[in-house]
């Protein structure tokens, strides 16, 4: 049996935790930095600022200029581009007793559009978004702005949620709802 002296037995103790603490805090300091970067990710993301790429569904309606002023506040915050669609559901008035007067009531329907477009985009300008761009698309609102959004490859989709009744919405299904439910990027519902 080997007698080891008291000293020099607390000496090895005292380095051998002190290794064991050094590793510890190095450990917590790791994981705190991880939890810092993942919270301020987040932050910058609910402050609008992880988004560079915003696409606005406009329509001139309350709930779109809501959308759309959401959407200017957060690309003037975080220095992103904006894109505004206006979606011209021509397809809708092809039924049969109409098909004499299609191709004039498709006009209106873009003209409307433009219309729309240009008023979003003069607004959004004079909020000071420097990056802005639109078009106006013909199709189904929810199918434009899916195929929009994987054109424009962008960050975060914003629409303005429509009132339907319950009954309507069973049946027809509400351009936000199926956005949600097919977008491959985040979405945003502005009530």
């Amino acid at each position: 049996m080997r007698i080891v002296p008291a000293h020099f037995k607390l000496d090895i103790e005292e380095r051998t935790i002190g290794v064991r603490r050094r590793h510890l805090t190095s450990q917590l300091e790791n994981e705190d930095a991880g939890v810092d970067s993942g919270q301020n990710e987040m932050k910058q993301k609910q402050a609008g600022l992880g988004y560079k790429k915003l696409l606005i569904c406009y329509d001139g309606s309350e709930n779109a200029m809501r959308a759309l002023q959401r959407g200017m506040a957060m690309a003037k915050e975080s220095g992103g581009e904006l894109y505004v669609v206006v979606a011209a559901d021509t397809f809708n008035i092809q039924a049969r007793y109409l098909e004499r007067y299609y191709s004039d009531l498709r006009k209106i329907i873009l003209h409307s559009c433009k219309h729309d477009l240009a008023k979003a985009l003069d607004i959004s300008k004079k909020a000071g978004v420097v990056a802005v761009r639109g078009s106006v698309e013909e199709g189904h609102p929810a199918d434009v702005i899916l195929a929009k959004a994987s054109e424009v490859d962008v960050d975060l989709i914003i629409v303005g949620r429509r009132g339907l009744r319950s009954v309507q919405r069973f049946l027809l299904g509400s351009v936000s709802s199926s956005v949600v439910g097919h977008s491959t990027c985040d979405v945003l519902v502005v009530k």
